[in-house]
Order: structure tokens, then C-alpha cells, then sequence
């Protein structure tokens, strides 16, 4: 479900080797750590 959600929001993207396809696990599991930590901290900010 989750791959059918990301493949919705994204563009279809070729992969063609692994190296490729870990490059863009790692960008998205970065994304949405940066994504996490700004909520973290910006509901800091707000209490």
C-alpha cells in the first residue's frame, strides 16, 4: 500500500541497477527524517 501511495506521488522513475534503487531509499528515508525533525521542532517551539 504504501509503494502504491509513493508511486502515485512521485513520477515513475527507471531504475535500472541497485545502486540506483538504494539512492533513492536512501533520499526518501532522509526526506522524511528531515520532514520528522522539523515537526518534532517546530512543535517544541510551539509549547
Amino acid at each position: 500500500m504504501t509503494t502504491r501511495i509513493l508511486g502515485w506521488l512521485l513520477p515513475p522513475v527507471d531504475v535500472d541497477t541497485a545502486a540506483d534503487a538504494s539512492r533513492h531509499a536512501r533520499a526518501g528515508s532522509i526526506a522524511v527524517g528531515v520532514l520528522l525533525a522539523g515537526s518534532v521542532t517546530f512543535w517544541r517551539l510551539l509549547r
